[in-house]
């Protein structure tokens, strides 16, 4: 049942009544008295019964005990002169909540909507049933701002190690300056994150909702499909391509591949991180086969993610990379409302054992002609072996033993106890700089407890692949001299005729940046690129594991706020235990024909 926002003129005596009240009425002060009394009562009430157990509970209730402290009114939504527009506004703000990827009904939208309308139609309110709405409301706002502005559930439950800042206390000020200023409708936008993508990814919503209501037929080919095959499927395959905007609606529905059809597949393959080569393989295939509902599904948890960032710094540079799409954008500025200076494709960490964190920091230097100092795991795991087998194998890659990973560490022979060492600690190897050096000519240094960074790399083979997950964690990027020249130009006044001078020297120097770039690792597998919006792979199953801590933790908790919700507005409730005066006869006598 789709929520309509409550028409004003559609309940003319029943307006009238409730102005009087909370504007005559209130000016005894009698019945401010019974208002304030009614208020304390339903707080203190509602607290005894619904208690915050958690930290997080415990943050929002003071939240809300801020918000009735600090409204400068014993009501935060009623008894204002702009009490009937605020309230439809707050109202229609939950029932839009899926305009930005939510849920109405996780807000208790419907009931409360009900409520109002119930509220404002009755001959026998007391000041309880108004405090009780009012807290309902209150409540309902706060939540969905906070899931609005911070998510719906912690980042590093999903295995995001991102620490944002959930500052209640700003969204208070923010819903009290909305009332203040009668900008309640604004509130949404004013909350949610404003970058670009998330922004871009909202306007992607309606269209995917209405392809999710329609019925989209599963394709089945015996074997790949490759130009002027025949097959009765190829029409099915056109009317898909057509309903997802790829191929005009006037193509002919033959059965014949050839023509459009090829292109299309081609744009559609492009914007599914697959090779663009036209042939209908099993992975395109498998694309095609995903329906707009669960594409739906991505773009919300595209935006949920979103939400979970630590402000940016809106005037540092930032280097974003979204791991799913093997892919590195850098941005003059924090706040992503200009394109890319610069694009790349990236290689990222193996899938099964090696996945690339996701985090930010900040680039401090460049390391041209680096070392490689090779952690301990992979040391043990894959060298070792090889030397066992080979005794030269150091030797023939460069590598050398030493005491430790400082600049002027100590080199040490190879002996007796070298491997026993190796395994301990004891002592480590490491690539010298070079062609054949594993790290390139160059790494860029944002210092971590991942022990992870970009580098350059000898395989530039490897950038071809459509999917790139093949490193031990850390990002490979595809066009180093370009990202270091665009960096030292903005950071340290570097001519490009310098940066190129370094590389050229092939030695082991570093350069501290006298500007700092923000560096975002990232993790989503819808994203909107231009005009277009592209969905990759979820290779790391992260999506799967959203999904599972949305199901595992919001879930239970919305449904517990609508039990509470419920419980409050219910005409049962006995919340209001103690004698409240009636608001007097001024609602009846209004309110009588």
């Amino acid at each position: 049942m789709k929520i309509r926002p409550l028409p004003h003129r559609s309940l003319p005596r029943c307006v009238i009544a409730f102005c009087l009240l909370l504007s005559v009425s209130c000016i005894a002060n009698a019945q401010v008295a019974s208002a304030a009394q009614a208020m304390r009562h339903t707080l203190a009430t509602y607290r005894q019964h619904n208690p915050p157990l958690s930290p997080s509970e415990q943050h929002f209730w003071r939240a809300i005990e801020d918000l009735y402290f600090l409204s400068p009114t014993t009501f935060v939504w009623l008894g204002h002169n702009q009490t009937l527009t605020q309230v439809a506004n707050a109202l229609k703000n939950l029932q839009q909540a899926e305009n930005s990827g939510l849920r109405a009904d996780d807000y208790n939208a419907l009931q409360l909507t009900r409520h109002w309308h119930d509220l404002l139609c009755t001959k026998q309110a007391n000041w309880g049933n108004y405090a009780r709405f009012d807290l309902a409301l209150s409540i309902a706002q706060l939540h969905y701002l906070s899931d609005l502005r911070y998510g719906r559930i912690r980042p590093q439950n999903a295995q995001f190690d991102l620490e944002p800042d959930p500052s209640m206390d700003k969204l208070v000020k923010l819903l009290l300056s909305g009332i203040a200023t009668n900008q309640v409708a604004q509130l949404p936008a004013q909350a949610e994150p404003a970058y670009k993508p998330y922004q871009d990814l909202k306007k992607q919503l309606p269209r995917y909702r209405t392809l999710a209501q329609n019925t989209f037929p599963h394709l089945l080919f015996s074997q790949a499909v490759d130009e002027n095959t025949s097959d009765p499927q190829i029409s099915v395959l056109k009317q898909i391509l057509q309903k997802l905007g790829f191929l005009p609606m006037d193509t002919p529905l033959d059965a014949v591949y050839s023509g459009a059809v090829i292109d299309a597949v081609k744009r559609f393959q492009h914007q599914h991180g697959l090779t663009a080569d036209g042939v209908i393989g099993k992975k395109t295939l498998a694309a095609l086969n995903v329906t707009p509902e669960q594409r739906l599904r991505q773009i919300e948890y595209a935006l949920e993610r979103w939400r979970w960032l630590p402000p940016l710094n809106t005037e540092m540079p930032l280097i974003l990379v979204n791991i799913p799409a093997y892919h590195l954008w850098i941005f003059q500025q924090g706040n992503l409302r200009q394109p890319p200076d610069l694009d790349m494709k990236v290689i990222v960490g193996m899938a099964e054992e090696n996945q690339t964190p996701i985090f930010m920091g900040q680039l401090q230097y460049l390391e041209f002609g680096p070392y490689w100092n090779i952690p301990l795991r992979i040391a043990v795991k894959e060298i070792l072996p090889k030397l066992k087998n080979d005794p030269d194998y150091l030797s023939k890659h460069n590598m050398e033993l030493v005491s430790d990973f400082h600049t002027n560490t100590q080199v040490i022979p190879m002996s007796e106890t070298f491997a026993t060492d190796l395994i301990h600690g004891k002592i480590h190897i490491r690539q010298r700089p070079g062609p054949s050096n594993a790290l390139g000519q160059i790494k860029f240094i944002f210092p971590n407890s991942h022990a992870v960074y970009l580098h350059d790399t000898p395989a530039k083979r490897l950038f071809n692949k459509p999917r790139r997950d093949l490193s031990h964690g850390c990002i490979r990027v595809e066009k180093p001299e370009q990202l270091a020249d665009y960096i030292l130009r903005r950071a340290n006044n570097w001519h490009s005729t310098e940066v190129d001078k370094v590389f050229q020297q092939r030695k082991n120097w570093r350069v501290r940046l006298k500007q700092r770039f923000q560096v975002l690792l990232f993790y989503n597998t819808a994203q909107v690129v231009g005009e277009d919006m592209y969905f990759f792979d979820d290779v790391y199953r992260l999506d799967k594991v959203l999904s599972h801590r949305l199901q595992q933790d919001a879930l239970p908790l919305q449904q517990k706020l609508n039990a509470k919700l419920n419980a409050l507005l219910s005409p049962r409730a006995d919340i209001a235990g103690i004698e409240m005066h009636k608001p007097g006869r001024i609602v009846a006598d209004a309110a009588t024909p």
